[in-house]
């Protein structure tokens, strides 16, 4: 199979199967061609799980925990405070 052929597979699988819901069926050949070529818009809803922060602030710090004592913290707590 050539280039051609496998890109007119590839197009017509596309127009079959409309994996990202184009609404290629119903559609003239040139308003197919049109949702084809043209970019289109997304809403992509993510949730992101990070790390807690008291790890974000050790990091590179060599042998650090990744959690602060309650020894610590109040150290910071009295610099803080003065």
């Amino acid at each position: 199979m050539g280039l051609r052929e496998t890109i007119a597979a590839a197009v017509m699988a596309e127009l079959e199967t409309d994996p990202e819901g184009r609404g290629y069926a119903g559609k003239t050949q040139e308003e197919q061609l049109e949702l084809l070529n043209e970019s289109y818009t997304v809403q992509v809803i993510t949730e992101e799980v990070r790390p807690a922060r008291i790890n974000q602030i050790l990091i590179g710090v060599a042998g650090a925990p990744n959690q602060i004592s309650a020894e610590d913290f109040a150290l910071v707590q009295e610099q803080l405070n003065g």
